[in-house]
């Protein structure tokens, strides 16, 4: 099960891709427009085993087809921390030209501010 924010009619929406490949809107699902996007879902503490029984037990699930016009939009709008890692496989480690941090044991971890996404 995957779960993203998209944006239906410039609405945003929590999407969930079932098991069985079907995008389900949740937020129209269960009525509920402030659990609009992976934020709030987040925020309410609700993990991945708590999100399927919510979707198996969902009575009237609103499933998009391909005319919905559905934009994906970025999971988390306002992140507090984003923390990266670079240099993470060998293939791009290969890549570098940078003889010093082609030789190093450990990857390069970074941070970015919340105002370097775009989506």
């Amino acid at each position: 099960m995957k779960v993203t924010t998209g944006w239906i009619q410039d609405t945003p929406k929590l999407i969930v891709e079932t098991d069985d490949g079907r995008l389900l809107n949740l937020t129209d699902s269960l009525g509920d427009r402030a659990l609009n996007g992976v934020d709030a879902l987040l925020a309410r503490g609700v993990g991945p085993a708590e999100l399927r029984r919510l979707v198996s037990s969902l009575r009237g699930p609103v499933f998009l087809d391909e005319k919905a016009g559905l934009v994906f939009a970025g999971p988390i709008w306002h992140p507090n921390k984003i923390l990266c890692v670079g240099l993470n496989y060998r293939e791009h480690i290969d890549e570098g030209r940078n003889q010093r941090i082609a030789n190093e044991q450990f990857p390069t971890l970074f941070v970015k501010t919340n105002n370097t996404l775009s989506w």
